[in-house]
């Protein structure tokens, strides 16, 4: 089990997220629009994946410290546009 932290709360960072927590992984997720992340964590949904339940162990944060500290991998799922 790896401890994972996914930059970017999007459709692609989400569905990665998940994949990973599902496979046994700790899983936490950053976005750098506060907002996104308070959506998350009160409906564990994005309406842009509108079928897809995030799973409960899946952690958010909006912290950049947070995802990045004492992770085994960093997964950078951000669109180019921003980068």
């Amino acid at each position: 089990m790896f401890s994972i932290g996914v930059i970017g709360a999007g459709t692609w960072g989400l569905a990665l997220a998940r994949i990973l927590s599902l496979n046994g992984n700790n899983v936490t997720v950053w976005s750098a629009i506060p907002s996104e992340i308070d959506e998350l964590v009160e409906t564990r949904r994005n309406n842009r994946l509108s079928d897809m339940v995030i799973p409960d162990n899946i952690v958010f944060t909006k912290s950049i410290e947070e995802v990045c500290k004492k992770r085994d991998i960093i997964l950078f799922a951000v669109p180019s546009v921003f980068v």
